[in-house]
């Protein structure tokens, strides 16, 4: 079967994993970004085809050249899914795509289906979709609820995944057990309540990897860098006592971050808030363990410090989960089932 997965070439490796549990079950992907969030936007490249002096261009011709890069990209892709004709197509999230693009991978494919990782609240990406979709998967159980109220095409809960050819136990360097050591860290992008959280960590050595932190008036040392490549985060989990995870506010009910899973394939003891419908997907405090509030983090994290043997064996527990529930490979026989294929 030809399957086309149209997403980002996002550093979160979504469309690649994706890909890979295509081809692993004997299926034939085909991959196509319509972001590019690695360095090599439009702008981005013609900014360094020009004189020093030159390279800050003004908002809006950036803004110009943006528009003409979508624009391309978009008949690009209409171009793609008219050669290939796929039996299925796929597309995650596709925010921005315009309606008759939408539409072209709809005639042009013999089933077609959007998933999202974000709450999609009213995009008008989304309202496009649930028009177009023959089926639409969302992360999070409160999200599908609300999306089902009056429309036709059916709204099925498809959590996040991990990549499990990236995030395995992994042997690091004497370099990277120095560049990564902490006793707590933490991968995300800076939000209020999660800074709050590392906050509440001020005894203990924790390290902080992802945006929007370089502002946030954190103590020394804590934030160290503002991207940290999946291979090295997959090293990081394995390496640090404790994992910690804190949600987006968009995670309502069952709507599990990547990072949920992903610590727990890399082999990393996770300390992760308790989110409404955690306990659905895993045994809480078997295989990895909640906290309620910042007092409980706090103490937590001293106690499972002190306990190498428990954090071991919850960490052990944690990894069989994953594997067993929650790859892209289960995501996507998921996907197949709900559509009959």
């Amino acid at each position: 079967m030809k399957v086309l997965i149209v997403g980002p070439n996002w550093f979160g490796g979504w469309t690649q994993g994706l890909a890979r549990a295509v081809r692993a079950r004997g299926d034939e992907p085909c991959a196509f970004y319509y972001t590019d969030d690695s360095g090599g936007s439009l702008v981005q490249r013609v900014k360094a085809t020009l004189p020093t002096g030159l390279r800050n261009l003004s908002r809006a011709v950036a803004q110009q050249l943006r528009f003409v890069g979508h624009t391309l990209m978009e008949h690009r892709l209409r171009w793609v899914v008219e050669r290939e004709k796929p039996d299925l197509t796929i597309l995650l999230k596709g925010d921005g795509l315009r309606r008759s693009t939408v539409e072209s991978l709809r005639a042009n494919s013999r089933q077609f289906v959007a998933w999202w990782l974000d709450d999609p609240a009213d995009d008008p990406s989304f309202r496009v979709q649930s028009e177009v979709c023959e089926f639409l998967f969302l992360f999070d159980q409160a999200c599908v609820e609300e999306r089902r109220v009056g429309r036709s095409n059916p709204v099925e809960y498809l959590p996040c995944a991990f990549d499990d050819s990236v995030f395995y136990p992994k042997c690091p360097s004497t370099g990277e057990k120095t560049a990564l050591s902490c006793e707590l860290a933490f991968v995300a992008s800076y939000h209020p309540s999660r800074k709050d959280s590392v906050d509440t960590l001020v005894e203990f050595n924790v390290g902080v990897w992802g945006p929007g932190w370089e502002t946030a008036p954190l103590r020394p040392k804590v934030w160290r860098a503002p991207f940290l490549e999946q291979s090295k985060a997959a090293t990081l989990y394995g390496l640090a006592p404790i994992c910690l995870n804190a949600h987006h506010p968009q995670t309502r009910v069952g709507g599990f971050n990547t990072r949920t899973v992903e610590i727990l394939g890399a082999g990393g003891f996770e300390l992760v808030d308790a989110v409404p419908g955690l306990a659905q997907s895993f045994e809480l405090g078997s295989e990895l363990v909640t906290y309620s509030d910042t007092r409980e983090l706090k103490d937590l994290t001293a106690f499972y410090l002190r306990h190498p043997s428990e954090r071991s064996a919850i960490a052990a527990r944690g990894r069989r989960r994953a594997l067993a529930s929650h790859t892209y490979s289960h995501r996507y026989a998921s996907m197949l089932e709900f559509l009959g294929t």
